[in-house]
């Protein structure tokens, strides 16, 4: 059947004689407050679609049912002979073991030819640590396929953990960022005019869910609850229900292969801090949903040195004091006596800009000290002040000093 053919015969909508394809799709458009059950009351007779809306839908469900039938083919379950059990040493390059001794293994993915999901596969980053009891969890997350919520200070690698175990088992890696303007839409998909047609078009989450990617929903704290409740029929491993979306894809079930994540500041309770603005105390029933809870804390020293080295060419001394003056600030934060925390993310920062000026000093200043109040300012400077001494030169002279 040529469909385009059919394009020119509308249906008449009974409440304001328009010409339309889907009496759905306007209603929601010209007649909000009335659904389609309201109308089909009003005028039993009347026709939902035109011919050229219901050819549309078998389209689309065909289409659907083609998603489906690659996802099931290419993208394996974990339990599948197309995956494979390795070790953890042999995928993540450090040893990790129950409490009887044994080497725990972790399913990794074959390659798949579905060019969406392979498109999602992130890089492997050699230079990321992992926590070894911290992988564990996350682990334990991906292979009992429970929902995990990694939670803890910015800049800890909450977030790029979890890509890297996405690079390392093979797995699509989806990332929805949150905000206090995120809605319900954002997530699920929405009703869109694309080519003068309306259609409705899947958001990040059910398409996990089809293809079964790692679905990661970051600054989970930072939405309003009642945006987060979308997630809970998802949270419990059942199929989303769309409301709004045509009935063939109103229903999604999760694929074998989809996992749920969330990453955050905050584990819900919201910031006594004051250190998080915007996040938000949220559902405890939300909250409840999570199979497990990962509290991601600053690595140890030496693995911090080892990534400013890394990540830098930093040498191992001015490491040393970079970290000394890092868990001196952090501990100041713990104490209340400052009222923020300097992150990873900062003191590499600060590592590259002390490399390029020759002045470590400057690079504090430029990437952490400048964000401070006045007091917590001084306080840092005076720390890091006793750790690299003298050896700061006048701001001034340094920017003069380097060409831009």
């Amino acid at each position: 059947m040529n469909i385009e053919k059919l394009k020119s015969e509308y249906i008449t909508c009974e409440l304001c004689k328009g010409q339309f394809h889907s009496i759905s799709a306007h209603l929601k458009d010209a007649h909000p407050d009335i659904s389609v059950e309201d109308y089909k009351r009003m005028f039993p007779e009347a026709p939902l679609l035109s011919k050229y809306g219901v050819a549309k839908i078998e389209e689309y469900r065909k289409s659907l049912e083609k998603i489906e039938a690659e996802s099931k083919i290419t993208v394996v379950s974990t339990e599948s002979e197309d995956s494979v059990k390795k070790t953890v040493r042999s995928v993540f390059g450090i040893s990790v073991s129950n409490k009887k001794g044994e080497e725990i293994k972790v399913s990794v993915l074959n390659d798949s030819n579905n060019t969406k999901t392979q498109a999602l596969i992130p890089e492997v980053s050699d230079n990321y640590i992992f926590n070894p009891q911290e992988l564990k969890y996350q682990l334990m997350a991906l292979e009992m396929n429970l929902p995990c919520l990694v939670w803890g200070h910015k800049g800890t690698g909450k977030t790029e953990g979890i890509e890297q175990i996405c690079a390392r088992t093979n797995r699509a890696f989806m990332r929805v960022q949150h905000t206090a303007n995120t809605e319900e839409t954002h997530i699920v998909g929405q009703w869109i005019v694309k080519n003068k047609e309306t259609i409705y078009q899947l958001g990040a989450l059910p398409l996990a869910m089809i293809h079964g990617w790692v679905y990661v929903a970051d600054e989970y704290d930072f939405a309003t609850p009642h945006v987060l409740s979308v997630y809970q029929s998802v949270l419990e491993g059942k199929p989303l229900v769309i409301k709004d979306a045509p009935e063939e894809l109103r229903i999604i079930k999760p694929h074998k292969n989809f996992r749920f994540f969330a990453t955050g500041n905050t584990n819900g309770t919201g910031d006594e801090t004051g250190t998080y603005a915007g996040t938000l105390t949220q559902n405890s029933a939300n909250y409840d949903r999570f199979g497990i809870v990962v509290h991601k804390d600053y690595l140890p020293a030496k693995s911090e040195k080892n990534i400013l080295i890394k990540k830098t060419g930093i040498t191992k001394e001015d490491a040393n004091k970079l970290v000394d003056f890092a868990s001196k600030i952090r501990k100041a934060y713990a104490s209340g006596k400052v009222s923020d925390t300097i992150s990873p993310r900062a003191l590499i920062n600060a590592s590259q800009i002390g490399i390029c000026l020759g002045d470590f000093m400057q690079g504090l200043r430029l990437s952490f000290t400048n964000k401070l109040t006045a007091v917590d300012e001084e306080i840092a400077l005076q720390i890091a002040q006793r750790i690299f001494g003298n050896e700061s030169t006048d701001s001034s002279e340094t920017e003069t000093e380097v060409a831009v």
